[in-house]
């Protein structure tokens, strides 16, 4: 076992050891940080409560995201299930440990809502999310208290980034031409897309240590094995970003949707874009093909690109034409 991450297993198993009367509470608390978790709840306040707000929180998510899969592979550092027996594997994942995601991106999304609603409550809420969701990934076993801690340092430290220079940034924008301002967020997906290319760098044949997948599976037999230089999650995250990021461009330039209304617009508001979102990406990767060669991964970049554009941008214009919104 690595001495630079095994300091942390007597905690884990301590957590472990409080019994399994905690795990579904550990369950929904893991939950509240994965992607189909904060896809429903941002489209929620995306299209029924504060368009403007929730795409800048939306902005800082996604590029955590794509910067936790790079820094994944940049680390390369093993679960505590893939090399401890004493570690239960009562939650499983296949790629990388380091930094958590998970609380990453929870100081990230949560730390950013709580600084620009200025609200105690929203600062006490987005505290407690962080907490409970970073103990959850460690009482399930798959991450050490090391990368909870990664986490939460990369994710204040981007948190400080966005709040420090976004007053700057919206200045700088807005003193481009439209094609420009839509290809800041082509450029910006597109390069940490290469980042990442370059740090999983799939054609060197890059291979985990045979006893760490060995353990991992004798732990967790019927979970996927780990594969943490697959690209699948990568290329989709990155795929949002710059949809996500496009959509609001124009969706600042057209400045026409106003996610206020009746409750019953809104309601109908959210089940129209979820079934937008559905179409999108079920009826879409049934025509494109799939695998992981240059082509099916550029398709699978576009699919996703097509359901952030969809997010920020196409479901409020249908909104407004079907007087929704």
């Amino acid at each position: 076992m690595n001495s630079f991450t095994e300091w942390g297993v007597p905690i884990i198993e301590w957590l472990q050891n409080l019994g399994d009367g905690l795990l579904p509470i550990m369950n929904f608390f893991s939950f509240l940080g994965r992607e189909n978790f904060y896809l429903l709840i941002l489209v929620a306040l995306f299209w029924c409560f504060d368009a403007k707000i929730t795409f800048r929180a939306g902005i800082i998510l996604l590029t955590s995201a794509s910067l936790v899969a790079v820094l994944k592979v940049v680390f390369a550092l093993p679960r505590p299930y893939w090399i401890n027996t004493n570690v239960i594997a009562l939650g499983t994942d296949p790629n990388f440990g380091m930094p958590s995601g998970h609380a990453q991106n929870a100081v990230a999304l949560w730390g950013r809502f709580a600084s620009l609603l200025r609200r105690a409550w929203a600062s006490i809420g987005a505290v407690l999310l962080i907490f409970f969701i970073s103990l959850s990934r460690l009482y399930l076993g798959v991450h050490f208290p090391l990368d909870i801690v990664g986490g939460w340092i990369v994710g204040l430290l981007l948190l400080l980034v966005f709040i420090r220079t976004e007053s700057k940034f919206v200045s700088w924008l807005r003193n481009l031409s439209f094609s420009k301002q839509v290809m800041v967020p082509v450029v910006f997906a597109l390069a940490i897309l290469a980042v990442g290319l370059n740090a999983s760098n799939p054609s060197s044949d890059q291979e985990i240590p045979a006893q760490w997948r060995e353990t991992a599976i004798a732990a967790a037999p019927t979970a996927d094995p780990p594969n943490p230089y697959e690209l699948d999650t990568f290329v989709a995250i990155t795929g949002v970003l710059m949809g996500f990021g496009i959509g609001g461009v124009y969706l600042y330039r057209w400045d026409g949707f106003d996610a206020g209304g009746p409750i019953g617009k809104r309601a109908l508001r959210y089940l129209v874009g979820v079934i937008g979102v559905v179409i999108l990406f079920f009826g879409l990767r049934m025509l494109f093909p799939s695998g992981s060669a240059l082509l099916p991964q550029s398709l699978r970049f576009l699919r996703y690109a097509s359901v952030g554009l969809w997010i920020t941008y196409l479901a409020p214009r249908l909104f407004v034409r079907l007087r929704l919104a």
